[in-house]
């Protein structure tokens, strides 16, 4: 009954010398868990069958005195069986731990691994952020320059007044001005707002300011004149 218990299996005892007074019968001993039907589940029953084997002990009736005898060796050996059956379960949870510890090792190393290569792409999505971010400034600075020449280019002045001032000034490097257009009119960036009457320029050509003022009032209307420079302006 406790190795059935302890196992959950069927034990199964054979050749076992039975004696009611005179009589000696030799049977095979069942012990089994019951799971079906559901109202007798977690019984145990035990079964009586006649068996074919010969009798483990002697079907001779023993003396008395050696009854303590034979139950002590029939507990005895059950004691010896149920320490070997302890013995290789506890062998084999060993194995079944020993090989869990191990995958659970390798599992671990896998997740450190893949950890390692997330940190890894994290920072280089952080860094492409970055990049991205950078050349987003870049394109909105770009797009913010590209508005306001397009306003210059496209649209008059509001006020009277702005038509004859500098409303804007670029660098001689940069697209829209050349070096040739700075020695013409040599601005500079504390010229933005100053009246294009202040400004000097090395043309032979008096009507400039009055082109600049036709320009500003009708931007699409382009007008095309042919002048030279100074001869002490070198060009």
């Amino acid at each position: 009954m406790r190795h059935a218990i302890t196992t959950g299996d069927e034990v199964v005892h054979r050749g076992i010398a039975v004696t009611n007074g005179a009589e000696t019968a030799v049977i095979d001993l069942h012990v089994v868990r019951v799971n079906v039907p559901e109202t007798l589940r977690g019984l145990y029953r035990i079964t009586f069958a006649p068996s074919p084997h010969p009798a483990v002990l002697p079907l001779a009736i023993p003396e008395r005195s050696n009854d303590h005898v034979a139950v002590l060796e029939r507990e005895l050996r059950y004691l010896k069986d149920s320490q070997r059956g302890t013995t290789e379960e506890l062998e084999s949870t060993n194995e079944e731990l020993e090989t869990s510890n191990e995958e659970l090792q390798s599992t671990n190393e896998e997740l450190q691994s893949s950890n390692e290569e997330l940190e890894t792409s994290k920072e280089e999505l952080q860094s492409l952020n970055e990049e991205l971010q950078s050349v987003n400034a870049q394109l909105n600075a770009k797009l913010y320059e590209l508005s306001r020449v397009n306003d210059d280019m496209t649209k008059p002045a509001q006020r009277d007044g702005d038509r004859d001032r500098v409303r804007r000034w670029r660098a001689p490097d940069q697209a829209l001005i050349t070096d040739q257009a700075t020695s013409v009119i040599r601005l500079i960036p504390s010229d933005v707002g100053r009246p294009l009457d202040d400004l000097t320029s090395t043309l032979r050509y008096d009507k400039l300011l009055d082109d600049a003022r036709e320009g500003a009032a009708h931007a699409r209307r382009p007008r095309d004149r042919e002048s030279r420079a100074n001869a002490t302006s070198g060009t």
